[in-house]
């Protein structure tokens, strides 16, 4: 029995070593595939990736979604780059931003992404686009700067009232993420695909860095939303999706919660959008991925909150 054993945890050691080694592998076979798109500039001691097109004032700053990078805004990007500066970035630790460790604040977040701007020389005023969790981000940069944003589009944020009515929901993503980023160490998560992600899309997602910094996201998030003000004082449109409570990724919300969870979803987007200047459009065709379903109903909102 005691050599039974013995060989049982061997196997298990040999397995989790190859695992290891495997996902090391595809990481280094990634990042020769998968080269940035933009540019990466110092921040807080670091490398982020900044992507950016077009000329124009204000100038558009993209903040993605918990498990999204840069990519997220592929067609939103070129579309406004028409007519504005518009540049999509990495936070630490997504796409090609170099990652870091430990708890970080929604002041964190907005700092680095600032003194990255500044580095870029892109420059103030700014229009802010905030998908899901990076709508928090979006928020708390315009309550701590307000001279820096001139406008804002909320792309199917959430929001304090939602969160205090279902606690569990962020538990229950921040164990979902943890789970996944040991499951990325060993090559697990890009072999089972959850996601059904294929090539770039899998490459970014699929590796421990990228849940931990997800994981960051969704911890700030839930810590600063109580402390929001309940509407933006400057031009506002709220997105919010038609189709489907999927915005808390899979397993997350359970089957018999989902339509209270919804309907307090859309109410208070609805209140996020009762702002001095703000309105609410719906993205019938749309879950929660707007920005990839329904980029033109970004665009317009976009226009709208830069008209003088």
């Amino acid at each position: 029995m005691k050599k039974l054993l013995i060989a049982l945890v061997l196997v298990s050691i040999a397995a989790i070593g190859g695992g290891v080694y495997y996902e090391t592998k595809m990481e280094a076979k990634d990042a020769a595939t998968w080269k940035p798109t933009g540019k990466l500039v110092e921040a807080s001691g670091r490398k982020l990736h900044i992507l950016c097109t077009g000329a124009g004032s204000p100038t558009v700053i993209f903040e993605a979604s918990g498990l999204s990078s840069s990519t997220d805004w592929e067609r939103v990007l070129p579309e406004v780059g028409k007519s504005h500066r518009a540049c999509a970035y990495d936070r630490a630790g997504m796409g090609w931003s170099d990652p870091v460790a430990g708890a970080r604040t929604a002041s964190d977040f907005v700092e680095e992404a600032r003194g990255a701007f500044t580095a870029a020389g892109e420059k103030p005023p700014y229009v802010l686009v905030g998908h899901s969790a990076g709508g928090a981000l979006v928020r708390a940069w315009q309550a701590a700067h307000p001279a820096d944003v001139v406008g804002v589009v909320l792309v199917d944020t959430a929001t304090a009232s939602v969160m205090s009515r279902w606690p569990k929901t962020i538990a229950k993503m921040r164990s979902n993420l943890s789970r996944g980023r040991w499951l990325a160490t060993v090559g697990l998560l890009r072999l089972v695909n959850p996601l059904h992600l294929e090539g770039r899309s899998a490459a970014l997602t699929y590796r421990p860095r990228t849940l931990i910094a997800a994981d960051q996201l969704v911890a700030a998030a839930g810590a600063i939303l109580p402390s929001l003000p309940p509407t933006l004082p400057v031009p506002t449109v709220v997105l919010t999706h038609g189709k489907g409570g999927d915005w808390a990724g899979p397993g997350v919300i359970g089957p018999l919660d989902e339509a209270a969870i919804e309907y307090d979803w859309q109410g208070a987007q609805k209140e996020l959008a009762k702002g001095p200047k703000s309105s609410l459009v719906v993205a019938e065709k749309s879950g929660h991925m707007i920005p990839a379903e329904q980029p033109d109903l970004v665009v317009s909102a976009i226009e709208t909150v830069s008209k003088p």
